[in-house]
């Protein structure tokens, strides 16, 4: 995981320098535009085709799609600010937007990387007054770091609250002892285990009318099989750990 965060941050890093360079530089800069409008127009694809997908499935948008639409949206937002002056352009202040988002959706290290990156090319090039007054617009980019954190553990506090509500935990009870923080633990890791196989129960049940040969519909047969075993395992386990004994009783075929 902290491997994957890190992946993250030097992706953006990277971007953020690689859009810098390609609006200075004198032979590419009178492309920006047409890069900006292709950035957009892949970010809007993106985000039509994940809807269409999740209505189509009934699911969820991806992780991994939410993450790529944002590398793609925060490239747009910093070829829209480099092609209109970086520090000097009337959207300068859509970075600050970019830099809490990657605090929410990657980490606050990727949020980190993105904000030092940014400040490290813009503050070299300020000169004389108005250089002043850019090297201050510049620096208040450093204000996106601690308000991100404190954004996003506020989130998170949030969160954590309703993640209570939805295991039916009395709200009047304290965690009095360490086996109640213990059950409390497995409930919360059993759900998210067991979530699995009934949402792909779910789906295939969805596609077992579309079938069209026999063999087709075996196939979904023996997987809502195999996964009804799987979500039968998972219950029998967390009685075991929980009450010391099985209930639920499965039968391997």
């Amino acid at each position: 995981m902290k491997i994957q965060k890190i992946i993250e941050g030097v992706i953006l890093a990277l971007l953020t320098l690689v859009v810098y360079l390609f609006t200075i530089n004198p032979y590419t800069k009178p492309y920006s535009v047409y890069a900006l409008i292709f950035c957009l127009a892949l970010s809007a694809g993106l985000y039509f085709y994940s809807l269409r997908t999740m209505h189509k499935n009934h699911t969820r948008i991806q992780p991994q799609t939410i993450k790529l639409l944002l590398f793609t949206f925060a490239t747009a937002i910093l070829l829209w600010v480099g092609s209109t002056g970086w520090a000097v352009s009337p959207f300068f202040y859509m970075l600050f937007i970019v830099g809490i988002s990657v605090a929410f959706l990657f980490s606050t290290s990727a949020s980190f990387s993105f904000v030092l990156v940014l400040v490290a090319i813009l503050l070299p090039n300020f000169e004389g007054v108005r250089g002043n007054f850019d090297i201050v617009t510049v620096l208040s980019l450093l204000l996106i770091i601690p308000l991100s954190y404190f954004l996003s553990h506020a989130y998170l506090k949030v969160k954590e609250k309703e993640k209570k509500i939805l295991i039916l935990e009395d709200e009047s009870k304290n965690v009095r002892s360490k086996v109640d923080e213990l059950l409390h633990n497995q409930i919360t890791r059993m759900s998210a285990q067991l979530r699995e196989p009934v949402n792909d129960i779910k789906q295939i049940a969805l596609f077992y009318p579309q079938a069209k040969t026999k063999k087709d519909q075996e196939e979904y047969i023996s997987r809502i099989a195999k996964s009804s075993e799987k979500a039968l395992e998972l219950l029998n386990s967390f009685e075991k750990q929980t009450t010391g004994r099985s209930v639920v009783h499965t039968k391997k075929s």
